[in-house]
């Protein structure tokens, strides 16, 4: 079982969880667990929570993110919760 990976979820004012040595599993449920929570901030017009997912080396506890997702990117639509994809220029646009 390869336990190299963390989860963090800071819901605007605090801290909530931010566990290490998860598996990708036990990851994905704490995300799961928190994610309704996420969802009302956004819903409520609270931008400044986020929560993510990180993959871990042997250097770096964070190294690579694997999941991220920012309630200033969000937006709540017809029920649902939707990430804002940002449309990069091209090297010709700058």
């Amino acid at each position: 079982m390869i336990m190299k990976y963390a989860l963090q979820y800071y819901n605007g004012s605090r801290m909530v969880e931010d566990k290490e040595g998860l598996t990708m599993q036990q990851a994905r449920d704490l995300w799961k667990e928190h994610q309704a929570a996420f969802e009302r901030n956004v819903e409520r017009g609270r931008y400044d929570a986020e929560m993510c997912i990180w993959e871990s080396d042997d250097k770096t506890p964070y190294a690579c993110e694997v999941r991220h997702l920012r309630a200033d990117m969000c937006q709540w639509r017809n029920g649902r919760l939707y990430e804002l994809v940002a449309a990069f220029p091209t090297a010709d646009e700058w």
